[in-house]
């Protein structure tokens, strides 16, 4: 008719049970009560790995079970980053090369075991950085006269793909970086590198100059 109350500091408890009847008889037995607390242990997922400067970063734990109030603690290579979630959400816009490194999480929950959850798998962030991009024309000027077929764009070499764009309409793809006889207009480049990241370039003007108007004279 006893009751045995337990705390939830140890989920794991050993007791000798006696059971003792009207004959005085003893019998007894070595039992182990498991308290049944929650031990959780967090997943982690990102949205795209990897990523290029500039682009948004967005990791997403799971409690895998943990119930009541849950938590979260996102850590860069071990270092606690952003304050504590109540959403399992971690954002970071606008990253960086330097924001590459390993993630986890950590979670605490209401009816857990331990204070604090061991960490999740990591996940190996990857920030690639952006190409550098410029354009030069042959020539002295971007400028032609009627007649003389246009000027000739060569945009940073070392891209692994070229996207020429006059007044934002795209007029040529390919992995070739010079574009020739191009017409009058503003035009740009767009370059993506090995790792998939794109830059565009500032623009440039071409000009189209009028001939001359001659005339005779007696």
């Amino acid at each position: 008719g006893g009751v045995v109350t337990v705390s939830a500091d140890n989920p794991f408890y050993a007791f000798k049970v006696e059971i003792v009847e009207e004959a005085k008889c003893i019998s007894g037995s070595l039992v182990t009560i498991n308290s049944c607390c929650n031990q959780p242990t967090p997943t982690l997922a990102i949205n795209n790995n990897p990523l290029c400067v500039g682009e948004e970063l967005i990791l997403t734990a799971a409690p895998n079970g943990a119930t009541g109030t849950v938590k979260y603690q996102f850590y860069k290579d071990g270092v606690a980053v952003g304050p504590v979630s109540t959403t399992g959400i971690f954002t970071l816009t606008g990253v960086a090369t330097t924001d590459g490194g390993n993630y986890t999480v950590t979670i605490t929950a209401s009816d857990a075991c331990v204070a604090e959850s061991s960490a999740s798998s990591p996940i190996n962030v990857v920030v690639n950085a952006n190409p550098t991009v410029s354009i030069t024309e042959s020539g002295a000027a971007l400028e032609y006269c009627i007649g003389a077929g246009g000027v000739t764009l060569t945009a940073t070499a070392g891209g692994t793909s070229y996207e020429w764009f006059e007044s934002g309409v795209s007029y040529s793809t390919g992995t070739s970086n010079t574009v020739s006889n191009q017409t009058a207009g503003v035009h740009t480049v767009e370059i993506e590198n090995a790792a998939g990241c794109k830059s565009l370039s500032a623009s440039v003007t071409g000009v189209e100059n009028p001939l001359p108007t001659v005339t005779a004279s007696s």
